[in-house]
C-alpha cells in the first residue's frame, strides 16, 4: 500500500482481547464498522503466566502446566470470533503468553496489522483519565492506527442490552455520527481520508472540527514590553481562522464525495482536547477521530498533548490515526 494509514480502510485488523466486558464491547463495535470490503481479522489474547524463576525461559514454548490455560483461551477466542460472521470469513485467533501490551504490539507486527482494536476500562472521569496500562501502552507505541472502545455507561446492562440502547458505541438503529479533529496537518488529512474510505450509510453525520484561540484576552490590551498588541493579536486569530476554515473544507471533500451529511466548523477554545471530548458528548458521537503526528519511536512515546488528553478523557470510542503498520 502506498499510504499504509489510508488504503483499504484497514484491511488487516487485530483485536486485542481479554474477553472482559470492555473487550467484548470493542468486538461488537468492530463488527459493526462498515468496511468497504471484508477485512482479515485476528483475535489475540495474552495469558499472563505466574512470575517466577522459570518464566523467563519459556520464550514461545508453553510449559506443560499451562497448556490447559492456552487451550481454554483458544476455545474462548474461537467462540468470540463468531461475532464477526456477518463481517468477514477471514478470522483467526492467536494465544500468546507474556505481557499483554508487548505481546499485542508484537502480534500486530507479525500479522501486518493496519488497525489495532482494544477495549478500555473506565466509566467515570477519574477511571477514564487512567485509561488502562495495556490500552495506553498499545496506543502510545503502535505504528498503525488504534481504535479504543470503552465499556458501556450502563455498568449493570448486559452486552446485548448495551447494544440495543447504544451504550458508548452508539445505537445501531440510527445513522452513525463521526467527529474528526482537523488541524491542517498532513496527519489529520490522512485521518479524514482513511475514515472516509469506510462504507458509511447515506445519513451518516460527519462533523469536521478545527479550533483557534479565543478573541484577544485582557493581557493583549496591556501596554507591556513584548506583549502582542490587541490589533495584531486579533489579526493573527483572523488569519488562523481563515486557514483553519480552508483545512476543514479540504478534509471534508472525501466525505462530501460520498454524499454524507457533512458539517464543518471552526470554533474558539484554549483547550482543544477538552473541546473535542465535550463536542463528542454533545453530539452523541459514535466515533471521535484524532491524528497523532509522531513519525518515529521517540515522538510516538511523547504522543501529542491533545491526542493523549482525548485518549484519556473521551467517553466515546476514539480512533487514533497513525500511518505505518503495526
Amino acid at each position: 500500500m502506498n499510504d499504509p494509514g489510508v488504503s483499504a480502510a484497514s484491511s488487516r485488523v487485530l483485536l486485542a482481547t481479554d474477553l472482559s466486558r470492555p473487550a467484548k464491547r470493542a468486538a461488537r463495535f468492530l463488527a459493526r464498522l462498515p468496511f468497504p470490503k471484508p477485512p482479515v481479522v485476528r483475535l489475540v489474547q495474552t495469558v499472563e503466566l505466574p512470575v517466577g524463576p522459570l518464566t523467563f525461559h519459556f520464550d514461545d514454548e508453553w510449559p506443560a502446566l499451562f497448556v490447559g490455560a492456552r487451550d481454554a483461551a483458544r476455545a474462548a477466542l474461537k467462540e468470540e470470533a463468531e461475532a464477526f460472521a456477518g463481517l468477514t470469513e477471514q478470522v483467526s485467533v492467536s494465544v500468546r503468553h507474556g505481557l499483554p501490551a508487548e505481546e499485542t504490539l508484537a502480534e500486530a507486527g507479525r500479522f501486518g496489522a493496519d488497525l489495532i482494536v482494544t477495549g478500555a476500562v473506565g466509566h467515570g472521569a477519574v477511571e477514564r483519565a487512567l485509561l488502562g496500562s495495556v490500552s495506553d501502552r498499545v496506543a502510545t507505541h503502535a505504528a498503525c492506527p488504534v481504535l479504543i472502545v470503552r465499556g458501556t455507561n450502563a455498568p449493570g446492562a448486559t452486552i446485548d442490552e448495551a447494544d440495543r440502547t447504544g451504550g458508548d458505541a452508539g445505537p445501531p438503529d440510527r445513522p452513525p455520527r463521526v467527529i474528526v479533529g482537523c488541524d491542517g496537518s498532513p496527519a489529520s488529512r490522512s485521518a479524514a481520508r482513511a475514515i472516509a474510505e469506510f462504507d458509511w450509510p447515506p445519513q451518516t453525520r460527519v462533523t469536521l472540527l478545527s479550533f483557534v484561540l479565543p478573541v484577544a484576552p485582557d493581557w493583549a490590551a496591556a501596554d507591556w514590553p513584548g506583549v502582542l498588541p490587541t490589533g495584531d493579536y486579533e489579526a493573527m486569530i483572523r488569519a488562523e481562522r481563515e486557514r483553519a476554515g480552508i483545512s476543514v473544507e479540504l478534509a471534508s471533500l472525501p466525505f462530501r464525495d460520498r454524499g454524507l451529511d457533512v458539517r464543518t466548523e471552526v470554533a474558539e477554545t484554549d483547550h482543544v482536547g477538552d473541546a473535542l471530548c465535550d463536542r463528542a458528548e454533545l453530539e452523541d458521537a459514535d466515533l471521535l477521530v484524532v491524528a497523532d503526528k509522531g513519525h518515529n519511536a521517540f515522538t510516538r512515546f511523547l504522543v501529542g498533548s491533545v491526542t493523549r488528553f482525548v485518549l484519556r478523557h473521551s467517553a466515546r470510542p476514539v480512533w487514533l490515526h497513525r500511518g505505518g503498520r503495526g
